[in-house]
C-alpha cells in the first residue's frame, strides 16, 4: 500500500496513567497502515508548543522544541485521576510524524488528523492503540468552561485545534505534504468525533480540511444551549467558591484545587438539568464565531457548497459498557421496575411510555432486560441519530454522506473487565480503535479492508477500495449501511426514520439546540 503522511493527533486527557515503556519509532513501525515506513523510520521531527495562559484567549503562537527524547510522549493536560507529575499546563504539544519518502514522492502525500474520544475530560494520547503523533489541546474546564458568561474565551478546545490546523498548512509541504494547501482529512472517536463535528459548523475551520469520519459520535447529546452554557458557568462559579474576579481566581488557583473543583462540578452537573448527561456535561456551545450549524434542525445545515464528504461509523453494541458498569453482573438481571425506573430518569416519562409502547424492544421476564437497555441507549444516542444526519445531508445535496456498522471488533483494554464486551460477537464502545490502528493483540481481516478505505477516503472522499464490497452513498430514504465485518445487510431497526428522531425526539430536539 502505497505511504500516506501520517499526522496522529489526540487530545492529551487521559484517565489511564501514560505508557512510559513505549517507542513512538518501534509502535508505528507496528502499525500496518505505516509499514512502508519501516524499519527505517527516524523519530519525529519536532515537537510544537503553542504558548497560552490557563484559559488565555485563542493560542497563537509556537515555539519549536527540539526533541531531546523522541521516545517520550508529550505531558498530559490536567485531568482527574492521574498524578499531577504527569500532567502540565504546558501541554499543547504537536508532535509530527513523517514518512522518510514523504519528500521525493511526486504531488505530496495526504494527511491524517485523529482526535480520540473521552468525554472531552478524559482519554490521552498515551492511550492504548493511539501512539504516533500528538496533539494536546485544551479540553475539560480549561478548554470547554469559561468561567464567566461575559469571557471571550469560550471553545478553547476548538481554537486550539485550529490553530493546530493553521500551523501545519504553513508547515506541511515543507515535510512533504501535499503542495500549496495540504489534503488533509479529520477522523475522531467518541467526543474526538463530536469535536470535529464542531468544526464542520465553524466556518472558518472550513478551508483547514477536507474530509471528515466519525466513530461513534455521540450526536444525540448535541452540543451546549447557550442557556445551558450559563447555568454551567454560574454553576462553575458556585463551585469555585471566589470572590470578586471569577477568572482570576480560575487562572491562580492551585491545579490540584482546580481539577478537585472539576471533579465535584462533573458529579453534580446532571441535577442541573437535562442537558448535562453524566457522560458528557462539559461540551462545545455554539458561540460568536463558533459552530454556527449544529446539523440538528431544518435551518442549521451549512450551503450544500460549503459541506464536507463525511463517514459515519458505528459499532454494534456502543452502549454496553456503560449499561453494564451501572448495572453489574455483581447485581444481578434488573427488573422492569427498575428499566422503566432508568428509562424515566434519563428520556423523561412520555418518551419512556413511547419506548416501551414501541414494537422495536421486547420488554418481558424471559430476557435480560439490560441487553434490552444496551440495544435501546445504542440506538438512542449513537446509531439513530448518525443514521438521521446521513439522511439529512442527502437531503441537503452534501458532497457524500456514508454510514458504516462495525460488526466485528478488537476488545479494547478497558472493556477487557467487562464480562459481556469479551462475549464472542460483542463490539463494544472503542473496540474499532485497535481494528483502524492495527494495533491491537490480535490482526483481524478487516483491519486490512479499513486501511484500505481510509486510503482511498483520505485521496479521493470516496472510502471504497479495490478488492472490497462498494461503500453506497447514503440517500435521504435509505442509509446503506456498510457491514464492517460482516456480509449480512443491517436492519433497520429501530433506526426507521418514522421513530426515533420523528416520534420520539432525540436529546438535542428536546433541548432545542
Amino acid at each position: 500500500m502505497r505511504s500516506v503522511a501520517y499526522l496522529f493527533l489526540t487530545l492529551s486527557v487521559a484517565v489511564a496513567s501514560p505508557i512510559t515503556s513505549l517507542s513512538i519509532s518501534s509502535i508505528l513501525c507496528h502499525i500496518p497502515i505505516l509499514e512502508a515506513l519501516c524499519p527505517r523510520a527516524p523519530p519525529p521531527v519536532s515537537i510544537v508548543n503553542p504558548i497560552g495562559l490557563r484559559t488565555a484567549h485563542g493560542v497563537t503562537r509556537y515555539v519549536v522544541k527540539n526533541q531531546l527524547n523522541p521516545a517520550a510522549l508529550p505531558p498530559l493536560c490536567p485531568q482527574p485521576n492521574v498524578d499531577l507529575s504527569q500532567v502540565s499546563e504546558d501541554c499543547l504539544d504537536l508532535v509530527l510524524y513523517v514518512p522518510p519518502t514523504a519528500k521525493s514522492t511526486p504531488g505530496g502525500l495526504p494527511t491524517l488528523m485523529w482526535i480520540h474520544g473521552g468525554s472531552f475530560f478524559a482519554g490521552g494520547a498515551s492511550n492504548p492503540g493511539l501512539d504516533g503523533s500528538n496533539l494536546a489541546i485544551a479540553t475539560n474546564s480549561l478548554g470547554l468552561l469559561p468561567p464567566s458568561s461575559n469571557s471571550m474565551n469560550d471553545n478553547l478546545a476548538l481554537q486550539d485545534i485550529m490553530t493546530a490546523l493553521t500551523f501545519l498548512h504553513n508547515v506541511l509541504p515543507y515535510f512533504g505534504g501535499t503542495p500549496g494547501t495540504p489534503r488533509l482529512t479529520m477522523s475522531g472517536q467518541s467526543s474526538g468525533a463530536s469535536m470535529i463535528r464542531a468544526l464542520l459548523g465553524t466556518p472558518a475551520a472550513w478551508p483547514l480540511f477536507n474530509n471528515v469520519w466519525f466513530h461513534s459520535d455521540t450526536i444525540d447529546y448535541g452540543f451546549l444551549t447557550s442557556g445551558a452554557l450559563t447555568t454551567l458557568q454560574n454553576a462553575w462559579v458556585e463551585e469555585l467558591g471566589c470572590t470578586g474576579s471569577a477568572s482570576n481566581c480560575a487562572r491562580n488557583m492551585d491545579l490540584e484545587a482546580l481539577i478537585t473543583h472539576q471533579d465535584n462540578l462533573l458529579s453534580a452537573a446532571p441535577n442541573l438539568g437535562p442537558e448535562y448527561y453524566f457522560a458528557s456535561p462539559i461540551r462545545p456551545s455554539p458561540s460568536r464565531d463558533f459552530i454556527l450549524y449544529t446539523f440538528t434542525n431544518s435551518s442549521t445545515f451549512p450551503p450544500a457548497s460549503d459541506m464536507k464528504p463525511v463517514v459515519l461509523t458505528n459499532v454494534k453494541d456502543e452502549a454496553m459498557p456503560s449499561v453494564y458498569t451501572i448495572f453489574p453482573d455483581s447485581n444481578g438481571p434488573i427488573s422492569l421496575d427498575m428499566f422503566e425506573g432508568f428509562l424515566i430518569e434519563n428520556i423523561g416519562q412520555n418518551r419512556s411510555n413511547q419506548v416501551l409502547d414501541a414494537p422495536f424492544y421486547q420488554f418481558n421476564s424471559s430476557v435480560d432486560l439490560r441487553t434490552v437497555l444496551q440495544t435501546l441507549s445504542t440506538d438512542e444516542v449513537w446509531r439513530c441519530p448518525a443514521w438521521t444526519l446521513a439522511r439529512n445531508l442527502a437531503t441537503r445535496r452534501s458532497p457524500g454522506q456514508y454510514t458504516g456498522l462495525f460488526t466485528v471488533g478488537i476488545t479494547y483494554p478497558p472493556n477487557v473487565n467487562i464480562t459481556e464486551c469479551i462475549q464472542p460477537g460483542s463490539v463494544c464502545h472503542q473496540d474499532d480503535i485497535e481494528v483502524l490502528f492495527g494495533t491491537g493483540p490480535t490482526q483481524i481481516p478487516l483491519t486490512q479492508e479499513l486501511q484500505a478505505r481510509y486510503s482511498s477516503y483520505i485521496r479521493t472522499s470516496i472510502p471504497n477500495a479495490l478488492g472490497y464490497p462498494e461503500w453506497q452513498l447514503a440517500t435521504s430514504t435509505d442509509v446503506k449501511t456498510l457491514n464492517l465485518g460482516g456480509q449480512p445487510p443491517i436492519p433497520t431497526g429501530a433506526c426507521t426514520p418514522t421513530f426515533w428522531g420523528d416520534e420520539i425526539l432525540f436529546d438535542y430536539q428536546v433541548n432545542h439546540e
